[in-house]
């Protein structure tokens, strides 16, 4: 029997309500999930035992999913958010958190199904390993949050990169406008597209001071894109081409190709 972990709860409180001059409040607890492998198969996230309270983390009221160590080497795990999993495409996405003590590696991929994992916002501490969209065959998934959660932020702080493959399909939560920052100090290979699925749109912001490799020709999307720091390194072997849509490039940042770049307006 695996050891049980006690799940965390953090109480949100949202904009006071008057109703027929009544004062009331309107809460909902946000529960962080940690990975403990604990059920069968292991490497699947829609599997409720192989999480801490044996519950899936949920969109629907920002649970956190966390990594943290408690399952020693390597991880490559699988998910269709669907059935059990089906919590983890609900409401405006869930939070992933990669503790720095996740050394090792963590490789997440679809593994059947067209339905996305719905994340809000991301975040890889110092010392975290090496975090992995995708890479086996068939088409990954991920969804930005919701028309109710427009803004997202990814963060990357560790020496290792996050890594989107070319199988990686991201969509616009709503089929309406979302943010997306990559910041951090560490390092962010696209070698997808962040061009939108379907309907929506997604406008990419890249601050902190890590380097944003574009590995294919259409990294950066049919969107606005805004850099505020940082590096941009075209690795695609191409040249690099964008819409005509905006660029904005602000404040210190640095461009390392050895292909060209063919911009929209800047």
């Amino acid at each position: 029997m695996k050891q049980k972990l006690a799940p965390r709860f953090l109480v949100k409180t949202l904009t006071p309500l008057f109703v027929m001059g009544a004062f009331t409040q309107l809460t909902y607890a946000q529960t962080t999930r940690i990975w403990d492998g604990g059920g069968s198969p292991a490497n699947n996230l829609d599997v409720l035992a192989n999480w801490s309270g044996d519950a899936v983390p949920g969109g629907t009221t920002a649970d956190v999913a966390q990594w943290d160590g408690t399952v020693p080497g390597p991880l490559s795990l699988t998910y269709t958010a669907a059935g059990t999993g089906a919590p983890l495409a609900a409401g405006g996405g869930v939070f992933i958190n990669i503790l720095g003590t996740q050394t090792d590696s963590l490789t997440i991929n679809e593994a059947s199904g067209t339905v996305g994992f719905r994340i809000r916002n991301l975040t890889v501490d110092s010392g975290a390993g090496a975090l992995t969209f995708g890479g086996a065959p068939g088409t990954d998934y991920l969804n930005l949050g919701s028309s109710g959660v427009l803004a997202h932020t990814w963060t990357n702080n560790s020496a290792n990169p996050v890594t989107f493959s070319s199988d990686v399909v991201i969509g616009a939560g709503g089929a309406v406008i979302h943010g997306l920052t990559l910041t951090g100090t560490g390092n962010w290979n696209i070698n997808n597209s962040l061009i939108k699925a379907d309907q929506g749109t997604i406008n990419v912001i890249k601050d902190g001071s890590g380097t944003m490799n574009l590995g294919t020709v259409n990294s950066l999307g049919n969107a606005s894109f805004t850099i505020n720091a940082g590096t941009l390194n075209n690795t695609s072997g191409a040249g690099l081409t964008t819409v005509n849509t905006t660029q904005v490039w602000n404040g210190d940042f640095a461009f390392s190709t050895e292909s060209s770049i063919n911009t929209g307006d800047l």
